[in-house]
């Protein structure tokens, strides 16, 4: 099951998404666009607790870390203030990772069959946009954020990660609408891809 005002952006850590968000964010409210915006892992307790493991300072199981992501993602959709909520209230809900990051980044350990038969069920995007940047590009950007590194921004996971996306894609490929885009073009080019994929110039004239 998707919906059609549900949008996922993803990509390799340093890809742009996060940019992408904040240019989305910016044009909707221009434009009076009914949006939501919002990411995962989540600010609920359970994703920063997920956090808190992908920047090394706590310890937790590989094991235990699927469930942590799944718990978290209920909790995202179900919530009081969750993406159901703002579907509900008929507003376009955009994104920042979602269950295909789960897949990509989880099946380094994990057979990504069993990841996808624990996460099929969810309400999925129906429309899916992938910022393919090259691995050395988002490397040297996320080197030159100055901050210390999370556990999975290291070039040689990342090359595996950006695998493991097209294969979770695949998974999909029946359910979802998917945008690939250059990563290495600039940020406006890849904004007005984006713009013209989701067509939201419908919803201004309307």
């Amino acid at each position: 099951m998707s919906d059609n005002k549900f949008v996922v952006l993803e990509g390799i850590d340093g890809s742009g998404t996060s940019t992408q968000l904040e240019k989305l964010s910016s044009y909707c409210k221009e434009k009076n666009i009914n949006s939501h915006f919002t990411s995962e892992p989540t600010s609920s307790l359970i994703g920063l607790t997920i956090r808190e493991f992908l920047k090394g300072k706590s310890k937790i199981a590989k094991s235990a870390l699927p469930y942590l992501f799944l718990a978290d993602r209920i909790n995202h959709l179900d919530g009081e203030d969750g993406i159901i909520h703002h579907l509900n209230q008929d507003r376009y809900v955009f994104c920042d990772r979602y269950l295909f990051s789960t897949l990509a980044y989880q099946s380094l350990d994990f057979n990504i069959d069993l990841l996808y038969n624990q996460n099929k069920n969810f309400l999925l995007p129906s429309r899916v946009i992938f910022i393919d940047t090259p691995v050395a590009v988002a490397d040297s950007r996320i080197t030159s954020r100055d901050k210390e590194r999370e556990i999975y921004e290291k070039a040689q996971l990342q090359h595996q990660i950006r695998e493991n996306y097209f294969k979770a894609f695949e998974l999909f490929k029946n359910e979802i609408k998917l945008l690939v885009i250059d990563g290495e073009k600039s940020i406006d080019a890849i904004f007005t891809k984006i713009i013209n994929f989701l067509e939201l110039e419908n919803e201004i004239s309307n």
